[in-house]
């Protein structure tokens, strides 16, 4: 669906809602979509679906003004990316403009902390400060994984880790809650940002136009 379409959740008009984008990045089998499906399925009442060949779109509603003044109306954009090598490059094209990647592994596979390094590294090779969350799937399985390897991955990349199952539902609620907020603390870390007031404005403009007009003064001095 377009962006500039009347997108309806419910009643709401989310038009002007501002869109979270997420996208996951992970080895096939992995247990990232599973992830996804589980935590709609029992926390959300409708959510829009688009399925491709090289990713699945999940988009829907998060937050509640209207009873929590303090909470915000955002709708929660999840790029679900297939762990297919034939899609690798497009995958990590996807992460673009996001605003966290959630870089998902399987707990149960000794191997799949090296498929994570793989994976932040196409995330740093876009982004040095991009948000990004290591999330454990399948965490009802037994755990095959190097803890002291994860804590080094995660120092690394300066990430965030959860440990999740799509099977008995552990912490599917916590990362999404996180995500929420640290996206409303971003938004309002950049709300305190101090504006120029307009005087400070036209004070800057003089100030250019006179070194610019210095500079002008230098070179033809300097070229005569």
């Amino acid at each position: 669906m377009a962006l500039h379409q009347r997108i309806l959740f419910g009643n709401k008009d989310t038009t002007d809602y501002p869109e979270i984008k997420t996208v996951t990045l992970g080895n096939t089998n992995c247990g990232k979509t599973s992830l996804i499906q589980m935590f709609i399925r029992r926390n959300i009442k409708q959510a829009e679906i688009q399925a491709g060949s090289a990713f699945n779109r999940f988009k829907f509603l998060l937050g509640n003004k209207e009873r929590n003044p303090n909470s915000e109306n955002v709708l929660l954009g999840i790029w679900d990316t297939t762990g297919d090598k034939h899609f690798y490059s497009i995958s990590t094209y996807y992460q673009r403009n996001s605003f966290v990647v959630l870089v998902c592994y399987d707990m149960s596979d000794s191997k799949s902390l090296d498929n994570v390094a793989f994976w932040c590294e196409k995330v740093r090779k876009y982004s040095e400060d991009r948000l990004i969350y290591i999330v454990g799937c399948k965490s009802d399985l037994e755990k095959k994984i190097c803890p002291l390897e994860l804590k080094a991955l995660v120092h690394k990349y300066k990430a965030k880790t959860f440990e999740t199952s799509s099977y008995t539902g552990e912490n599917l609620k916590k990362l999404f809650i996180q995500l929420y907020y640290d996206y409303l603390e971003e938004k309002r870390r950049q709300d305190q940002v101090v504006k120029p007031s307009p005087s400070e404005l036209k004070e800057l403009e003089a100030l250019i136009r006179a070194s610019m007009k210095a500079l002008d003064t230098s070179l033809c001095v300097a070229y005569a």
